[in-house]
């Protein structure tokens, strides 16, 4: 494992502090080095960052925390929402990865829809099949723990189940993928 996140609740001199006491475990009892590019100090509430293909956000970036009111034995307590973190898959990232592939091609006006992979078009239909449920259960195990999952859910929905519906309509000159459904 070489890449980790340390989160501090704290003040930017702390994490100051306790990045420098990682990199001297680091060199000193574990022979390693710190990328000073990728190593950085990052305020939560501001910044996002991606780690492992996932983009972590606070929570409390778009809404303001927001004092509730609990009711306990006719007592009003006020409590501060918790923040959270949110783990997102990167859409954009897919996209551009769906397009780079030939899953998807972006229209004139910048929209992206579901397009045939000719270059499957001579396989067996059950390789084309299982082409394609490759690329969902990678996607859905992969991205199993994000809080978009259903964003994703809809890019395999309608881009990539579009797209092997298009490709087996080409391959049995149906015309149409709702031939092909």
């Amino acid at each position: 494992v070489d890449n980790f996140v340390v989160g501090v609740t704290g003040f930017y001199k702390e994490a100051s502090e306790i990045l420098a006491q990682i990199r001297k475990f680091m060199t000193e009892r574990l022979k390693l080095e710190l990328d000073d590019e990728r190593t950085r100090i990052l305020n939560f509430k501001r910044d996002q960052f991606n780690f492992l293909g996932a983009t972590i956000i606070g929570s409390f970036r778009k809404e303001k925390p927001v004092k509730l009111q609990k009711r306990t034995n006719r007592v009003t307590i006020k409590v501060q929402r918790t923040p959270r973190i949110r783990l997102n898959a990167p859409i954009k990232t897919l996209l551009e990865k769906l397009l780079d592939n030939g899953i998807c091609k972006r229209k004139i006006n910048g929209v992206i829809e579901p397009s045939a992979l000719k270059r499957m078009v001579n396989n067996d239909h059950a390789d084309i099949i299982a082409y394609y449920n490759s690329i969902i259960r990678g996607l859905m195990n992969y991205y199993s723990f994000a809080d978009n999952q259903a964003s994703v859910g809809k890019i395999i929905k309608y881009q990539i189940k579009h797209s092997c519906a298009l490709t087996l309509a080409i391959k049995y000159k149906l015309r149409q993928r709702a031939k092909a459904f």
